[in-house]
């Protein structure tokens, strides 16, 4: 389904440590996106499938980097402003909690719903896969959730007739390469029918397409036939895309049924 990635070697540019350089450059970019944005429907905004929380991040990160800049002398807060920060910081913890418990709820059920065969631990397997690396990579769990449905029905050990496998559908020579380049263990075909190995190794492919091709509908057309076929194709060819469309409204409609 997807063609080898032309990778770097891996000793010739230093990647992020949690993610790559591409989500991170995409990261700053919609840093200030908003929620509407961020939610819109096919035809709205190119940050569809990105995180909602990327905005707070980076302004988080921003206020890091002020803190880091200033004197030594500045840095250290007074008592009260230290317990003000205290008590925000638990009330920030104490509502994360249980949104990502709604999440992982949320998921869990589509899965269900995808694929009511698999046993109970195997839906919760697959739906903690989706919300770890949707984590990790800067994405929204139920856009990830949209592309593992759209791919393989949810099925861990899907082949398709073009030699892909698994969750996010990946080739084994394309996940090989992947897997070099972030630093996964490879064991064969074996590694893409591990739940969350798959799903880690496909979101970065998707994120190296993005820093490749500079943006989402292309690096998802890309996805599906291979970025050699992408790599002249108009932006508004590739969002029109079947592919592309399908992933989108299966998004949309997994927003809508919890909206």
């Amino acid at each position: 389904m997807t063609d080898s990635p032309v990778l770097a070697a891996a000793d010739a540019q230093p990647s992020a440590p949690s993610a790559s350089r591409g989500a991170l450059a995409w990261r700053t970019l919609s840093a200030f996106a908003t929620r509407a944005a961020l939610a819109a429907t096919v035809s709205g905004s190119i940050a569809v499938f990105l995180s909602s929380d990327l905005a707070p991040r980076r302004a988080a990160e921003v206020l890091e980097a002020e803190r880091a800049a200033r004197p030594a002398a500045v840095q250290q807060p007074q008592p009260a402003v230290a317990t003000a920060t205290k008590a925000a910081n638990e009330a920030t913890s104490t509502v994360e909690r249980p949104e990502a418990e709604v999440v992982r709820e949320r998921l869990f059920a589509a899965v269900s719903r995808c694929r009511p065969t698999l046993n109970r631990s195997e839906r919760a397997r697959i739906a903690e896969a989706i919300h770890q690396e949707a984590e990790r990579h800067g994405y929204d769990p139920m856009f990830v959730m949209a592309m593992v449905e759209v791919e393989s029905t949810c099925s861990p050990t899907a082949n398709s007739p073009r030699g892909a496998v698994g969750l996010t559908q990946l080739r084994p020579s394309t996940a090989k390469a992947v897997a070099k380049e972030v630093g996964v263990p490879w064991q064969g075909r074996t590694t893409l029918v591990h739940p969350v190995l798959n799903v880690r190794l496909g979101l970065s492919y998707l994120t190296q397409l993005l820093e490749q091709f500079g943006d989402p509908y292309l690096a998802m057309a890309a996805y599906n036939m291979g970025p050699t076929r992408v790599s002249s194709m108009p932006k508004h060819r590739a969002r029109g895309s079947r592919y592309v469309k399908k992933i989108l409204a299966r998004y949309q409609g997994l927003l809508d049924e919890h909206a």
